[in-house]
């Protein structure tokens, strides 16, 4: 007699819907997921997207295995009661035998599910939402967690700490980058028309600006080119939020040259990074930075901060150049190294820094590490 096909209960909160790098780390989890479980049966419940808004950004291999359960736009019940309704029925369903939880904030429904069903649990993890869990169930639940997978060791290092639970319980799975997509090359025509008064050396700053996180850096590195104007011919900036017009007024009181552009369409990325000559983010709290690895994919020279998942991304160095974030001078200097051609050659070489990217963080090294840790 032929055995019931594995079911995976997926919590999510989007995939598709709000953008940002937890949504993507998700669809590269998903499409490795199904590479890796063939014959699973996947059930996706959607806490923040009442269906796919871009269903394109997923393949049509995934489309096609993946059924998606989304929350109702209308709000009349409150998104946390019908979220725990539509998972109950979905567990009425299909009994589960692995329940994914892809947020900290879903952690205590998913660990009662996989306790009433004696599914495994799988919490994913990533940043700063992760570093100081102080919610009795959510701690609770992480810790009776199966697996807890991160996407850096310092994320790793901050979940043992706080949670004291053994390392083997947590694993890493560093984000991924389409290094088919991401390689080095001249920007199109377009993109250098656009930046074309934006002089070189030209740096290069790819993150949200949100008030929320001021921690990406992109103030010290305004005040590091205010004070060593000579560095830099211009400071690119892209990316949107609330933070935005302090930042703007910041530069200006500076006298800095900078250019914040606002958010990039997803086909004018790529160009971005092409036309610059540095990427810097000397972030504080980076759960690990998808804009590193996009960077370096390009062809582009990266300085980054040396105290978070950052470090991760540089390969500890090996990829780019790590500084010190709260000291303006170290962070100078960094960049100062990179743009003068005194940092060795291998962290200035465009088809390097792509070979290495590619064999570090390529979707193929995304699912061995993935297939290792689902056991």
């Amino acid at each position: 007699m032929r055995s019931a096909p594995e079911s995976i209960l997926l919590l999510l909160p989007s995939l598709t819907g709000l953008g940002g790098g937890i949504e993507l780390y998700l669809r590269q989890f998903l499409e490795a997921l199904v590479e890796a479980r063939p014959t699973a049966e996947l059930t996706c419940v959607l806490a923040r997207e009442p269906r796919l808004q871009r269903p394109e950004l997923l393949s049509p291999g995934l489309r096609e295995r993946l059924r998606v359960v989304g929350t109702r736009s209308e709000r009349r019940t409150p998104r946390v009661v019908e979220f725990l309704a539509r998972a109950g029925l979905e567990i009425a369903r299909r009994r589960p035998t692995l329940v994914v939880c892809g947020h900290v904030n879903y952690a205590a429904t998913s660990y009662a599910i996989a306790r009433a069903t004696g599914a495994r649990l799988m919490v994913l993890t990533y940043g700063i939402e992760a570093w100081n869990l102080a919610r009795p169930l959510t701690v609770r639940a992480l810790r009776g967690a199966d697996r807890i997978l991160t996407i850096s060791r310092f994320t790793a290092s901050q979940l043992s700490r706080s949670l004291e639970v053994a390392p083997q319980q947590i694993a890493i799975v560093h984000n991924a980058v389409d290094t088919q997509r991401f390689t080095p090359g001249a920007p199109s025509a377009t993109i250098e028309a656009k930046l074309a008064d934006l002089a070189r050396p030209r740096l290069l700053t790819v993150c949200r600006l949100d008030a929320t996180e001021v921690y990406k850096g992109v103030d010290t590195v305004l005040r590091v080119l205010a004070q060593r104007p000579a560095l830099a011919g211009s400071y690119l900036v892209v990316g949107d939020g609330s933070d935005r017009p302090r930042l703007e007024r910041l530069a200006t009181e500076l006298g800095v040259p900078a250019r914040f552009y606002g958010r990039a369409p997803d086909e004018e990325l790529v160009d971005l990074y092409r036309a610059c000559d540095l990427f810097v983010m000397p972030s504080h709290k980076e759960g690990f930075g998808y804009v590193f690895i996009e960077a370096m994919a390009c062809g582009v020279p990266v300085v980054a901060g040396n105290i978070d998942g950052s470090v991760d991304a540089l390969a500890d160095g090996e990829l780019g150049v790590l500084a010190n974030p709260s000291d303006e001078q170290a962070v100078g200097d960094a960049i100062a190294a990179q743009l003068e051609g005194k940092t060795p050659d291998a962290l200035r070489d465009p088809l390097r820094l792509h070979a290495e990217v590619a064999q570090r963080f390529s979707h193929a090294a995304f699912r061995r590490q993935l297939e290792k840790a689902l056991g």
